[in-house]
């Protein structure tokens, strides 16, 4: 015999399935957007700590240029293989998955770099 549909609705229900975003989402958002607020007030007070004692602005190296460029790059990657995946382009997954863990390790081989020559 089988059950009725009131009891494989029940078996399968799933306490979250009324609200309009997941409390996980909320909890991740309001993560977000403190760390945001935290890097944002903490950039700030550095700035006006500088100006008020007048001292030169932070020269940046190159490499965090350059670094930052890799990251961007690899974030790229990671989404077209994701949308390769989710077409079933295992051609294209694997290749996206190859970049990706290149620009991976050039980016571990210039910090590296920098930490041995610069720190």
């Amino acid at each position: 015999m089988s059950e009725s549909p009131v009891k494989q609705e029940q078996e399968h229900y799933d306490e979250y399935q009324n609200f309009a975003f997941h409390p996980k989402n909320i909890l991740l958002a309001l993560l977000l957007i403190s760390l945001t607020a935290l890097f944002l007030s903490l950039s700030a007070a550095l700035v006006y700590s500088r100006v008020q004692n007048q001292q030169p602005p932070i020269k940046l190296p190159n490499i965090f240029i350059f670094n930052t460029l890799i990251l961007l790059a690899s974030s790229f990657t990671m989404v077209w293989a994701k949308r390769a995946y989710k077409a079933d382009n295992t051609l294209q997954y694997q290749q996206a998955l190859l970049i990706t863990l290149g620009l991976s390790l050039i980016f571990m081989t210039f910090t590296i770099h920098w930490l041995e020559n610069f720190i």
